[in-house]
């Protein structure tokens, strides 16, 4: 009855409203509703409903029109689950992690078959200037490639194995080997007899240039039946009843060989701006010494305690190599050069400028002394120069004449 009292009294509300509808938020105000409870009249609670609204403030930006911006998204992580998606359609979905932040060797042969297999999606990444979430990832799809690689499943290599003898020609025995290897344990009777037949079968059907011995081999032995041909590599390798039976017992070997290692030589620490958690972070690694070390710059430049942060980190860098390497710049200098076609850039514009200086100081020099001592010098250039009078007189005379 009293529901049926509230639906008549608000008759724009239907039951199922009332009963599952939203609820009314507790603590919320419209327009300049002061409320009627004591802690409303005297305000309370106002610093936190004000800290509510500065709150909101800030983060207008993600729903309001007007501050709409961009979102930093971690394209590092974005780029990690492009590549294991296309991993995953080409070699089958299994579990990846991400490699360790340390140096890492690449075969540039691997690199250039990965390039080969993604060729689209690696010049994607070339055209990005910046990190991008489509990002071939440079480590992580190299290693994977490199773990996930097969190599296809070669029959002429398998009768090289199983031909012990190296005579060209399967006997009994390697023979019997070659049913081991494709049979189940224990061989019987009639898998080994199954195997000679399908064989013989091969050779009815096989051309003469496919199933004849090109070299006498120096032994010749005699099969246990005597309608067995000599098993040859063109016979075992053209006779597909035989190879299916091999492709189905041999797997698919890795294409190259890998060692997966755990994370005992890597220290990987995240520096942030908490000084006492990162004097933690420094000591633990001079406790336990690794080889490779991997420091994350994450620290909040702006803090107040970031000038405190690298200060220790410094002094942590300084105790564990106190000797600057030859690459290292004293510690007065900065380079202030990020490419090196903008410092070899530097150094033409510095050599053009220093031909020129040295050019007016030198035209500088010569007018100072051609200006200060300018009788001297013509005195100097008399005495040395002298003037032949006998000539010039008989010149004059021959004039006059």
């Amino acid at each position: 009855q009293q529901k049926k009292k509230q639906i008549d009294v608000n008759p724009a509300f239907s039951e199922e409203d009332i009963i599952e509808g939203p609820r009314r938020k507790l603590q919320y105000y419209t327009g300049n509703y002061q409320g009627f409870l004591p802690w409303e009249k005297h305000k309370y609670f106002q610093d936190l409903l004000d800290e509510e609204e500065s709150l909101k403030k800030e983060l207008a930006y993600f729903t309001e029109s007007k501050f709409v911006g961009r979102q930093l998204k971690d394209t590092f992580a974005d780029s990690l689950r492009y590549v294991n998606k296309l991993l995953n359609g080409k070699f089958g979905f299994t579990s990846r992690k991400v490699p360790a932040h340390m140096p890492h060797m690449i075969d540039r042969k691997v690199m250039q078959e990965l390039q080969d297999l993604f060729p689209e999606e690696f010049d994607k990444t070339s055209f990005h200037k910046v990190r991008h979430y489509e990002d071939m990832q440079f480590a992580f799809s190299y290693f994977y490639y490199l773990m996930s690689a097969v190599q296809q499943l070669n029959i002429s290599q398998v009768f090289d194995e199983i031909d012990t003898d190296h005579s060209g020609i399967l006997s009994d025995r390697e023979i019997r080997t070659l049913a081991t290897r494709i049979h189940e344990l224990p061989l019987s009777l009639q898998d080994l007899t199954g195997l000679e037949q399908m064989l013989i079968n091969c050779s009815k059907s096989l051309p003469l240039n496919i199933t004849q011995i090109n070299i006498i081999p120096p032994t010749q032995e005699a099969y246990y039946d005597p309608n067995l041909p000599p098993v040859t590599k063109g016979l075992l390798m053209n006779c597909k009843l035989v190879t299916d039976r091999i492709r189905k017992a041999y797997k698919d070997k890795n294409k190259y060989r890998f060692e997966i290692m755990g994370e005992e030589e890597v220290a990987f620490k995240m520096i942030r701006t908490n000084v006492s958690h990162v004097v933690g972070q420094l000591d633990d690694i001079r406790k336990n010494p690794r080889k490779f070390v991997c420091l994350n710059d994450n620290i909040d430049h702006n803090h107040k305690d970031a000038q405190t942060v690298k200060a220790v980190l410094r002094d942590f860098y300084e105790s564990m190599f106190p000797i600057p390497s030859q690459f290292e710049l004293p510690r007065e200098y900065r380079n202030r050069f990020l490419h090196t076609q903008e410092l070899q850039e530097w150094r033409t514009y510095r050599d053009k400028l220093k031909f020129w200086t040295h050019c007016v100081l030198v035209t500088l020099i010569v007018f100072t002394v051609t200006s200060f001592f300018a009788e001297q010098l013509i005195a100097l250039k008399r005495k040395i120069f002298p003037r032949r009078r006998i000539q010039k007189e008989v010149c004059y005379e021959r004039m006059k004449v």
